[in-house]
């Protein structure tokens, strides 16, 4: 992973901190969804195809967790 790729993906993870704690749920429902939106667009995560989310989730563990975690947390 690039700088520049690790300097987004600890941006995300505190970004992911920061919406656990919100109390509103629909607002933290709203802010979870962007974040994956985010995580999908920077890190170029491929929406479908079971070999291409495999080779993914192979070369970028980290993104694919955190991904994982979002999604867990409601972020669809």
């Amino acid at each position: 992973m690039t700088t520049e790729q690790t300097n987004h993906l600890n941006e995300m993870k505190e970004r992911f901190k920061e919406v656990k704690q919100i109390q509103d749920s629909d607002l933290k429902n709203k802010r979870l969804s962007a974040l994956t939106t985010d995580l999908e667009k920077v890190f170029d995560i491929p929406p479908t195809g079971i070999l291409r989310r495999t080779a993914f989730n192979q070369a970028y563990p980290d993104v694919a967790k955190l991904h994982r975690e979002v999604r867990a947390e409601g972020g669809f």
